[in-house]
Order: structure tokens, then sequence, then C-alpha cells
């Protein structure tokens, strides 16, 4: 799935008259729709307290939901992370956890032999 991305950089200051928010995290970060006049008008961005905020992540809600829907439905990760369903039926994120790949002349469950 391919996701056209127009990104401002980070330090640029939202405030409760140019910014919606609709989603946050228990980290100090957040995502919001930019209510700001002009070609970003409802773009969907984030913003991390240490850093600020990026804006144009995607163009439009519908584009952010569709991506939401496409990792839900595939179980791909985003961004590292992977979907998940907790009780009672909140979405949450996981960090996919990779395994280190198996040492030379090895092969998980099996025993070499020489």
């Amino acid at each position: 799935m391919s996701i056209s991305r127009r990104k401002v950089p980070y330090g640029f200051t939202l405030d409760q008259d140019s910014a919606v928010n609709f989603a946050e995290a228990t980290a100090p970060t957040c995502c919001f729709i930019d209510q700001r006049p002009g070609q970003g008008h409802g773009a969907v961005g984030t913003w991390m307290d240490e850093l600020g905020s990026e804006c144009g992540e995607w163009p439009l809600l519908t584009a952010y939901l569709e991506m939401i829907a496409h990792v839900m439905e595939t179980g791909e990760a985003l961004d590292n992370h992977v979907p998940r369903i907790d009780p009672p039926g909140d979405l949450s994120w996981r960090a996919r956890v990779t395994e280190p790949p198996p040492a030379a002349g090895t092969h998980p469950g099996r025993q070499l032999v020489l």
C-alpha cells in the first residue's frame, strides 16, 4: 500500500485553534488534524513532547484511517509496531520483537551433528 506523504519538519508550534487532537499515547505523543489555513489544511500529523510537531504525515484523515485499516487487516508493522486489540476492545501498538538470527551452522530446533 502506498500513501503519498508531504512532511513539514518538526519544530513549528500548533495551538488549540490550529489543531484538533484525536489520538493520544501513554507517552507524551498524540496525533492531530492541522486546521491552519492553506495547502496542508486537514492533514494528519504527530506531536512528540521532545521533538514538537510534524505535519502532513497523511494528507487527510481518510488516508490515515485507510492505513490503519490496512495494518489491522494484514498484521503488518507500522514504524516497527504491530496493532493489537486489548480488552475491552482498545487498539494498542506493540513494538515488534525480532528474534536474532540463528548462529552459523545451527538451525532452530535441530542439533548440528559433525
